[in-house]
């Protein structure tokens, strides 16, 4: 019987970071609903498909090769990673998240996927929508102060020039969006474990997640 583990929250709340740990360290595998998004941003914008219909869109993607490989991303055999991270393609991203036919298309895709598999995910709708029967669900949240400053660190690590202030507005902006979309808003599952990042370390939050870890586990066993 597969295990899977169910990781949301608002943007720069540790997600990744912490779900990589702990897929690692319980022979999981790790998929970011992030990566995924962003490819889906990058190839309709490279391929001036912003403007088509959703049928040629799902068409188009559907003949497109993703594959994430050592924390990396690939479309079509070329590494997209560093422009994936840019705003503007996490902003557009944000936004094809709110549309029906690209979540429906997404869910299908991912659902069919991990049906099988010992995973751990993390997203916005990961506890509500895309796995609801997991069995953990973990709900990461931090100030967005706070959220902002992890932004910044990592932007700046990859050699770009940001402000935090611009960083700032923009976790407010996708903040809202994401509460609010028609479409799988980001939300709590009523019976995820919320968890606090804002004065804990990486290691600190996976111990966390870790001790839940092992008694659901028990409890499968």
């Amino acid at each position: 019987m597969s295990y899977k583990i169910a990781i949301d929250g608002p943007a720069s709340s540790g997600k990744s970071t912490v779900a990589k740990i702990i897929a690692k360290n319980n022979d999981l595998v790790f998929i970011s609903t992030g990566y995924l998004f962003r490819a889906y941003a990058l190839i309709l914008r490279n391929n001036n498909l912003l403007e088509s219909t959703p049928d040629a869109v799902i068409s188009f993607l559907q003949k497109r090769m993703i594959e994430v490989k050592n924390e990396r991303l690939f479309i079509d055999g070329k590494d997209y990673t560093n422009e994936s991270k840019s705003e503007q393609i996490s902003d557009f991203a944000s936004d094809l998240a709110t549309k029906d036919y690209i979540r429906a298309y997404y869910n299908h895709v991912v659902q069919e996927m991990i049906e099988n598999m010992n995973v751990v995910m993390d997203g916005r709708d990961i506890g509500t929508i895309i796995m609801p029967n997991a069995n953990l669900k973990i709900y990461l949240t931090a100030s967005i102060t706070e959220r902002a400053r992890r932004r910044t660190k990592e932007l700046k690590e990859l050699g770009k020039k940001v402000s935090f202030y611009k960083i700032w507005l923009d976790i407010c902006k996708r903040d809202y969006v994401d509460k609010h979309r028609k479409i799988a808003p980001l939300k709590k599952a009523k019976d995820a474990i919320l968890i606090k990042t804002n004065k804990k370390s990486i290691q600190e939050v996976v111990d966390a997640i870790q001790k839940h870890i092992n008694n659901t586990r028990k409890v499968e066993k």
